[in-house]
């Protein structure tokens, strides 16, 4: 009912237009995530690394997700590690192993924590538990935003990648020309991949 007790009119338009507006104006976050990729990951974020434990007999566990840029694609690297110390060249090992690596080419590429205005390298024998323990801090300290104090706030959601070794040159590069090798720099770095 309106106002003054007559039933309001129901506005049916036959104006495809002003009905895909009416729809977008009643979904803003569809559309937001229909017009970029990056925003609908964003949307789906949950941490790349947690500890479980075992309802049944309470051991504990850690999961960790890692972002494989492959080439023209991208995947992601699930593993399971036993409580404890996790340090970034276990993950790296694995990751070179099942990506075929050849065993002189895994030092090409390591662990990075990837945020929105922050990216840090890893140092292979970091405990990576260490470094997440600090996260918001680092965020604050690094990009100066004040709502990093928040861990739940969306500045501190991070990723973990495997991609280049930052002080590996180009021209040491050049020498591994195998495809595994050439697919994961090409990946990490398609403009900036020399053949």
């Amino acid at each position: 009912m309106g106002m003054f007790g007559k039933k309001k009119k129901e506005q049916n338009t036959s104006n495809p237009l002003l009905q895909e507006q009416a729809l977008q104006r009643k979904n803003p976050a569809e559309k937001l995530i229909a017009k970029a990729p990056e925003a609908a990951r964003e949307a789906a974020w949950a941490p790349p690394l947690q500890r479980h434990i075992k309802p049944d007999d309470g051991t504990e566990f850690v999961t960790i997700r890692v972002r494989i840029l492959n080439g023209d694609s991208e995947h992601d690297f699930n593993a399971k590690f036993p409580s404890g110390p996790l340090q970034s060249y276990r993950i790296c090992k694995i990751i070179a192993t099942k990506e075929s690596l050849p065993a002189n080419a895994a030092h090409l590429f390591t662990l990075w924590i990837v945020a929105k205005d922050l990216e840090l390298q890893l140092r292979p024998d970091v405990d990576i538990f260490s470094i997440m323990d600090q996260w918001n801090t680092l965020v604050l300290d690094y990009t100066h935003y004040p709502e990093a104090v928040d861990p739940s706030h969306p500045i501190n959601r991070h990723w973990f990648v495997y991609r280049r070794e930052a002080s590996v040159t180009i021209n040491h590069e050049r020498h591994f020309t195998d495809d595994a090798t050439v697919r994961l720099l090409y990946g990490e770095h398609p403009n900036g991949y020399i053949t």
